[in-house]
């Protein structure tokens, strides 16, 4: 590792995803949307968001409701590439290229060995009752 990437490592801590509820549709077949939050974690502790994607589910039985492994994978099918074509398990790149807009200077290489958590929101938690992971 060169002395410039030991520098860009240390100033981010973690990568990640935060699911949250956007809104819930009720009738014949209930719907969710939901917002997706891909963030960097700085060491100073400063959370910045890179990317705000979404995604919908729903059931044609109205008693059914996402589970929090469902949501954590479909939270990770929404962050990842929808092409198995490009060789790579997530959009680095892009990351890079969000980081530099706040300022924050990386390079794919460094990032991709970073932690990537999945996050569900605390609101989302209390809602559907989801034990502490």
């Amino acid at each position: 590792m060169t002395m410039s990437e030991g520098n860009y490592s240390m100033s981010i801590r973690r990568l990640g995803a935060e699911c949250s509820l956007q809104s819930i549709s009720s009738g014949d077949r209930p719907s969710y949307h939901f917002t997706v939050h891909e963030f960097a974690e700085l060491t100073a502790g400063r959370r910045i968001t890179l990317r705000t994607l979404g995604f919908s589910s729903w059931s044609s039985d109205p008693d059914r409701r996402p589970t929090a492994e469902s949501l954590v994978q479909s939270t990770l099918n929404t962050v990842l590439p929808d092409s198995d074509d490009c060789g790579d398990a997530h959009p680095w790149q892009t990351l890079v290229d969000a980081l530099a807009t706040h300022n924050v200077q990386s390079t794919a290489h460094v990032i991709r060995q970073l932690p990537y958590d999945v996050e569900l929101s605390n609101e989302l938690r209390s809602l559907f009752d989801f034990d502490e992971q």
